[in-house]
């Protein structure tokens, strides 16, 4: 979290803002940030998929949760948390 949000904090404290245009338009803004936040979005849209079809698998409650936790704090957050509370339901089965 410290790591993402440093530089969201920044961000935001240098004018940034999530309105849509200004927002992607600063994520799109050249070659590396256009390859570094498809990738990041790419995977959290698969982490998404992935959490929806292994919690009704395994019966985690709130998988919605974990999505709003990948696309609002971290997708370094919302993974290892979900991973982690998958592993302890598996653990106790």
């Amino acid at each position: 979290t410290l790591a993402t949000w440093y530089f969201n904090i920044a961000y935001f404290a240098g004018g940034g803002s999530v309105a849509p245009s200004v927002f992607f338009q600063s994520a799109f803004a050249n070659p590396l940030t256009t390859s570094i936040t498809l990738d990041v979005y790419l995977a959290g849209l698969v982490f998404s998929v992935w959490v929806f079809a292994a919690a009704k698998r395994v019966g985690i409650k709130w998988p919605a949760l974990y999505i709003l936790l990948c696309f609002f704090v971290a997708l370094t957050v919302a993974f290892p948390i979900f991973l982690a509370v998958r592993e302890r339901i598996l653990t106790r089965a």
